[in-house]
């Protein structure tokens, strides 16, 4: 077993964390930039956004659900 250590992260505002650049193996094929955290200074989301995320989340199940309740019958 190799030896790991933690990576220390330097906390941020209202709990947010910025991971170092050296966080992510450089040839990993399970981690690139679309699955990477996005950086601090480029975060946009505000709480109006995850309400409204969690909101479309919830419309959506019980739309499903409903509908596929009628054609259950």
């Amino acid at each position: 077993m190799t030896d790991t250590t933690p990576i220390p992260a330097a906390p941020a505002a209202a709990g947010a964390v910025e991971l170092p650049a050296d966080a992510y193996p450089a040839g990993s094929r399970y981690a690139n930039d679309d699955l990477r955290p996005v950086p601090l200074a480029e975060r946009r989301w505000t709480t109006y956004n995850f309400v409204a995320l969690c909101v479309a989340q919830e419309r959506t199940h019980t739309s499903w659900y409903s509908s596929v309740a009628r054609f259950a019958g």
